[in-house]
């Protein structure tokens, strides 16, 4: 038989795509049924990362996890004919894809992976599966924790890693370390950490929206009380900010130029102001209290800033941290804890600053023979006043005093010293109506378990009768004017209308009720 008789044989060709002889053909789709059988008796493939595209050390692409390619077809009788591509099919639906990775590569597969794992029988589906993990208790006390399931939320990991980079000020290479790399796969495994590029873009979607929370944060050029309330009227255009209720800011009497300034720009315009700018100017409450305690403190300003100065020079320096240390040594103090500067505007922290220093007071006498340390007072603070210190007897006597304070129940003639002149502290912003901001007040009473009487017990503890009754009185004729101005700003929205009677006796049954609701 020689070659013409072989080729009469052969079906006419009439496409050149059509396969050859020797090409088999696509078996016909299997059904869902032979497809959940298959996947029972196959041996369960290795599940990766649907987006991961790395290689495998000896095997090539790791796709091939996924996918099994087909016995290469027979040689072809006719040389002068192009062999098949070689094919391959999935494991998990039993679909053929042309698989020569010269011509076709392997995107195709990826692509087809991504879509057929969601319908997996082995895929782990990473929003129901959940592991134990112990979680600290919100509101517990300090240590206490709870067993709870936790499911991997790749969203949540995001997010996380970009509050880290930001909250500790790394640059955003830093994911691309080799380190943190592996610190985050020992973690979790599953996590892909983003490039810089990705981590950057987190940053500004985060920043984005802490923006919302924050109106603004915007340079001043001086402190004048003009300028202050320029930016701030500036600010408020910026955001579509119209009406205003209230302003809170701290005592300085700039503020309250830029407080008039502000109210003298918005009452121009109609309904910007509630009441015409009275409840505008808020002192903050903060600021206030903590002007009450440092007045309370000041009497002896003179003995804490001495034990703060030297608290401040032993942390200064490495060096004069260790000269320190081997005074502490000398003595033979026993004391694990550390020294703490305090914040002047957090008055716990200079308690524990004192209590601290205490402790260490005869390691702070040794170091008196240091020229370096006795010099570092003859030096001028900000004020171009001389250091206070170092401390002396006294003020470490005094320093024992306030620490008794805090921790005896008796009383003594420095707490009433200190009481009294936090009292007048407390009267210059806050002991009569007119110095405060009935607004605080008024949202006090419209609180439905407080009200009117409340307000007068509360009243009653620092006021006399009469003075106590006064006051109530004149919040909630306040209350009661607001409530008629709400009324006469809604009628307004109809002026064409003409009122009827049943809407006039609405308006004086609601007026009635909404007295009876704050009253009690």
């Amino acid at each position: 038989m020689d070659i013409d008789e072989v080729d009469e044989t052969l079906p006419p060709i009439d496409d050149q795509d059509q396969p050859p002889l020797t090409q088999t053909e696509n078996p016909t789709p299997p059904t869902e049924k032979d497809r959940k059988t298959r996947a029972r008796n196959r041996v369960r493939p290795t599940i990766i990362n649907a987006s991961s595209t790395g290689k495998t050390k000896g095997k090539g692409s790791s796709i091939w996890d996924h996918f099994t390619k087909e016995d290469p077809p027979p040689p072809l009788i006719d040389p002068n004919e192009e062999s098949p591509p070689p094919k391959c099919i999935c494991n998990y639906c039993g679909s053929h894809f042309l698989c020569d990775t010269r011509k076709h590569g392997t995107s195709h597969l990826w692509n087809h992976f991504k879509k057929v794992y969601e319908l997996s029988p082995f895929k782990i589906d990473e929003e129901k599966q959940k592991t134990l993990s112990f979680q600290h208790v919100k509101g517990g006390k300090e240590g206490e924790t709870s067993l709870v399931a936790v499911a991997y939320n790749k969203e949540a990991c995001r997010v996380s890693l970009t509050q880290y980079i930001v909250l500790d000020e790394f640059p955003f290479r830093h994911v691309e370390g080799e380190g943190f790399k592996r610190f985050v796969k020992t973690l979790q495994p599953r996590f892909e950490i983003p490039s810089r590029m990705t981590v950057s873009r987190d940053v500004l979607k985060l920043y984005k929206e802490e923006k919302k929370i924050i109106i603004n944060f915007c340079q001043v050029v001086d402190h004048k009380g003009e300028t202050i309330g320029h930016e701030i009227e500036l600010c408020l255009l910026d955001w579509g900010i119209s009406k205003l209720f209230t302003i809170t800011v701290d005592n300085a009497s700039s503020n309250d130029v830029a407080i008039r300034y502000l109210r003298k720009q918005f009452k121009e315009k109609e309904k910007c102001l509630i009441f015409y700018g009275k409840f505008l100017y808020m002192r903050s409450c903060a600021h206030i209290v903590n002007l009450m305690v440092t007045e309370g403190l000041k009497e002896k300003h003179g003995s804490i800033a001495a034990i703060r100065n030297v608290v401040r020079f032993v942390r200064s320096s490495p060096a004069r941290l260790n000269f320190f240390k081997e005074r502490v040594m000398q003595e033979r103090i026993e004391c694990k804890w550390l020294l703490c500067l305090d914040v002047p505007t957090r008055w716990n922290s200079t308690y524990l600053t004192l209590i601290c220093a205490i402790k260490f007071r005869k390691a702070f006498d040794r170091m008196q023979i240091d020229a370096n340390y006795m010099k570092y007072f003859d030096e001028v603070d900000k004020d171009g006043k001389p250091k206070e210190g170092p401390p002396t007897v006294d003020d470490w006597d005094i320093a024992l005093e306030l620490y008794d304070l805090a921790v005896d129940d008796d009383e003594h003639e420095l707490l009433r010293t200190m009481a009294m002149n936090m009292k007048l502290k407390y009267d210059k912003y806050w002991g009569k109506l007119d110095n405060c901001n009935e607004a605080l007040l008024i949202a006090f009473v419209l609180d439905p378990r407080y009200k009117l009487d409340y307000l007068s017990h509360c009243f009653s503890a620092t006021y006399d009768v009469m003075t106590c009754k006064e006051m109530v009185k004149r919040v909630e004729k306040t209350i009661q004017a607001m409530f008629d101005q709400y009324n006469k700003t809604t009628s307004s929205l109809h002026p064409s209308a003409s009122m009827t009677h049943q809407q006039s006796t609405s308006i004086v049954s609601a007026s009635s009720t909404f007295v009876m609701l704050v009253s009690g």
